[in-house]
């Protein structure tokens, strides 16, 4: 038997299919962490039991291998519990949305959406979730915690990695910066009170509402259409007759229906006398804001500065294993040992031809100047080139402006034109 059947016999065998138990499991699991999360008390202690159950979702992952012996287990375990989760998490958005938007035009919106996402998810999965799409992801090293050639090209590996975690760093951090500091959260549509924060009570004479109500979702709803449904009074107070009854006064701040609006502004103009005004002015009744309280949902980071801990661990472990990749790591030790054999020049030496590099810009740019004064005089005395008096106005070439004899011409002809 050869060395290389050998070998082969030593590795177990990539099958077909795709590894959908292992797949499943990883974002079953990882959902689960990201949910258990959520249900522990708020504040700093929800943020760090975000980093133990998200940290045991990874220790889990290398004991796939001993429960799913095929070759990509584990990094199917993880690529589809991450794949899936944002894929979930993608579902959730769109269910948000829907349900805050509703109508025609969301319907059509989030169809398209699930055409895109399920033709990017079957892209996905036909290359990368297969068994031996993973099996190569595997042998890559990319769920691995060992090293590649650890002892070479340690020199340009570290500079490598020290570039890419600034860059992670300070990515994390400009994250932050830019309002993204508090926790993402994946909220189950559906669920949760709403809470009004403010109620907009300065624009009514009697507020129908108050800071602090609670309602469940489907309470607030029928409240929003209720809303939605009604106008509110502005303008000067009026006084009309509706349907035979007696007539009543409608102020500025009352909340009245759409259909009694219309009827009173049908009253007023069927009533009106001559030199009469007076009309009926509405305007759209003012909805509350409001926040989500006891939202059920999937805690995805933590907040504040603890989330740039996160998304820095992340890129610390993604650029330990980038310079532990066979073809990159083999590029970076060929860099290193190309950079071993450059002879660098002493600091004497080195002084020595910074200084003339220095000076001859200096004395090249002393020439330019010197060829451009020169040009510009001759240039300018010859009425090629002219220069406002002013420093606001931009030089302009003679070709921008009538020549001398141009000049003379147009201002004949204007002196003709106007003695006519």
């Amino acid at each position: 038997m050869s060395e290389s059947a050998i070998a082969q016999a030593g590795k177990p065998e990539v099958q077909g299919g795709t590894p959908v138990v292992e797949a499943l499991l990883g974002f079953v699991t990882l959902a689960l962490a990201c949910f258990a999360a959520t249900w522990c008390p708020d504040g700093l202690g929800r943020d760090l039991a975000w980093f133990v159950f998200v940290g045991a979702w990874a220790v889990l992952a290398a004991f796939v291998p001993t429960i799913f012996p095929a070759k990509g287990s584990r990094t199917a375990f993880a690529l589809g519990g991450i794949f899936f989760l944002c894929l979930f998490c993608f579902a959730l958005l769109l269910l948000g949305w829907m349900e805050s938007s509703g109508g025609q035009q969301s319907f059509l919106i989030s169809a398209s959406l699930v055409v895109v996402a399920t033709v990017l998810t079957r892209i996905l999965v036909s290359r990368f979730l297969t068994r031996k799409g993973v099996a190569g992801l595997e042998e890559q090293g990319w769920t691995s915690l060992s090293s590649y050639k650890r002892v070479q090209g340690q020199r340009v590996r570290r500079l490598t990695m020290i570039t890419l975690i600034i860059t992670a760093v300070t990515g994390a951090m400009t994250l932050i910066n830019a309002g993204y500091g508090a926790r993402w959260f994946a909220e189950l549509p559906f669920t949760g009170k709403v809470e009004i924060t403010d109620p907009q009570n300065g624009r009514y004479s009697n507020p129908p509402l108050k800071a602090g109500d609670t309602f469940s979702r489907e309470d607030f709803q029928r409240l929003q259409a209720d809303l939605k449904n009604k106008v509110l009074v502005g303008g000067e107070a009026v006084t009309a007759a509706i349907d035979g009854g007696p007539e009543s006064t409608y102020r500025p701040g009352d909340l009245i229906p759409r259909e009694v609006a219309t009827k009173v502004k049908n009253a007023l103009r069927d009533g009106r006398r001559d030199g009469d005004n007076q009309d009926l002015t509405t305007t759209d009744a003012v909805l509350p804001e409001t926040r989500k309280i006891d939202q059920l949902g999937l805690m995805l980071l933590p907040g504040g500065q603890l989330k740039v801990v996160a998304l820095s661990l992340l890129g610390f472990y993604l650029v330990w294993r980038l310079v532990n990749v066979p073809a990159f790591a083999d590029f970076l030790i060929a860099t290193d040992s190309e950079m071993s054999k450059v002879s660098w020049p002493p600091f004497k030496k080195l002084w020595r031809d910074t200084l003339v590099v220095v000076a001859g810009m200096f004395l090249m740019g002393g020439m330019i100047m010197a060829i451009d004064w020169v040009w510009r005089g001759v240039l300018t005395s010859i009425s090629v080139l002219q220069f406002p008096a002013t420093p606001d106005d931009k030089n302009r070439s003679e070709d921008l402006k009538p020549w001398p004899a141009a000049r003379e011409t147009a201002a004949a002809a204007a002196t003709a034109e106007q003695k006519k």
